[in-house]
């Protein structure tokens, strides 16, 4: 029961409690004028009973946000904590498998290779022939490539998501210009896939 006053007094909105607190000031004021409700209503009294609505109401608010917002930062830190413990970490291995020949890209001019291709996991670059061991969240894995052509004359970057089969914990990279996905892991299955701005500092 003091909880729901404390809610009440905690939505009402000063104007309007003012103006009730006016409109009961007044009736007590015609109540006074009343010569048989004079002893019992006295203007002392009055005053007193609507100063003690006004503390009343702004403890009320005051109570309410109070609770209102700590409740508020409970279920925040409650919220993180599920959220931190749903989430699923793991460690794989990833090796980078991708030969030269597969970043050769046939066009009807000619056969072309980068000059520039960098492929990295979690900001960490993953150079061809070695293997890595990186951490997964939820079976999520993003791998990132960054590439350019006739020294930066064309130029891209893609981020693209995989959701790694449960209990993998080794992956090859490997690499085909005309699949869709472009990066190609064993038991992972490509989600997503995004263009990225070029880091521009690999050409420095």
């Amino acid at each position: 029961m003091i909880t729901n006053l404390i809610s009440f007094l905690g939505h009402i909105s000063l104007p309007v409690y003012f103006f009730v607190m006016l409109t009961i000031l007044a009736i007590f004021i015609c109540i006074h004028r009343n010569k048989t409700l004079q002893k019992i209503c006295t203007l002392p009294t009055i005053i007193t009973l609507v100063m003690a609505g006004i503390v009343i109401t702004l403890l009320g608010k005051g109570i309410y946000q109070f609770l209102n917002n700590n409740q508020i930062t409970v279920t925040k830190d409650i919220m993180h904590q599920e959220s931190s413990v749903l989430a699923e970490k793991k460690n794989v291995t990833i090796r980078n498998l991708i030969e030269q020949d597969m970043l050769k890209y046939k066009h009807w001019t000619g056969t072309y290779e980068p000059t520039t291709f960098v492929l990295s996991i979690n900001d960490k670059e993953i150079t061809s022939g070695s293997k890595e061991m990186v951490t997964i969240v939820d079976n999520i894995l993003s791998v990132r490539f960054d590439y350019a052509f006739l020294n930066g004359k064309r130029k891209d970057a893609k981020i693209i998501s995989f959701e790694v089969e449960e209990n993998v914990k080794d992956l090859n990279i490997t690499f085909n210009w005309k699949d869709k996905w472009q990066v190609l892991i064993d038991n992972a299955i490509p989600i997503e896939k995004n263009k990225v701005k070029f880091n521009k500092a690999l050409l420095e």
